[in-house]
């Protein structure tokens, strides 16, 4: 049988994206594994309407587009994490790593350092010049819906790596594993990690 990983695509960021695809593609290939494409839809489109002052219904369109086109063109199936917000195991992982960020400021502050980090270059335009401001508090529901989504698939015990590009290698394993060793519901979980350039 062959090993399966999943990488989450990000469809509203730069073209680095696209040639992680095209890399993805080539791995399946290459390394006879099979890849299971996700998009983290929830919460994308209110961020990037906020970031961009463009109206959510243009950013959705927009996004729907990007989604089509990239699954056209290198033949795959792109799974959006919308599809899921009904599933009862995806809320249950949300609601405990929401109710364990109200308790631990640790893990808040982490999830805001990393949302900050991470998008520090467009807050930056717009005014919003470190990690305490209100603003990033909102757009941390991304990443927290991010953590939540991998571990949920990591809950399944269906994949053996997440595929991780560049420097998101270098933060978002630790934020996943680190709620996943605090949180006695998730000590089964076990994850594991690719990082390519």
């Amino acid at each position: 049988m062959l090993d399966r990983f999943f990488y989450f695509y990000s469809p509203l960021s730069k073209l680095v994206q696209d040639t992680n695809l095209s890399t993805i593609v080539t791995l399946e290939k290459e390394a006879k594994c099979t890849v299971d494409v996700y998009a983290i839809t929830t919460h994308l489109i209110e961020i990037e309407s906020f970031l961009t002052g463009d109206s959510l219904g243009n950013v959705e369109e927009k996004l729907e587009a990007k989604l089509s086109s990239i699954a056209k063109q290198h033949s795959i199936k792109i799974h959006r994490s919308s599809d899921y917000s009904n599933n009862e195991e995806l809320t249950y992982t949300l609601a405990i790593i929401e109710d364990i960020l109200k308790e631990n400021k640790s893990f808040r502050n982490l999830l805001l350092h990393y949302t900050y980090r991470n998008l520090h270059p467009r807050l930056n335009r717009i005014g919003v010049k470190n990690q305490r401001d209100p603003v990033v508090e909102q757009l941390s529901k991304f990443l927290i819906n991010e953590v939540s989504f991998a571990i949920f698939l990591w809950r399944k015990a269906i994949y053996k790596k997440q595929i991780i590009f560049g420097n998101k290698g270098q933060f978002f394993p630790k934020v996943v594993d680190s709620i996943i060793r605090e949180i006695p519901e998730f000590s089964e979980v076990t994850s594991d990690y690719v990082t390519l350039s």
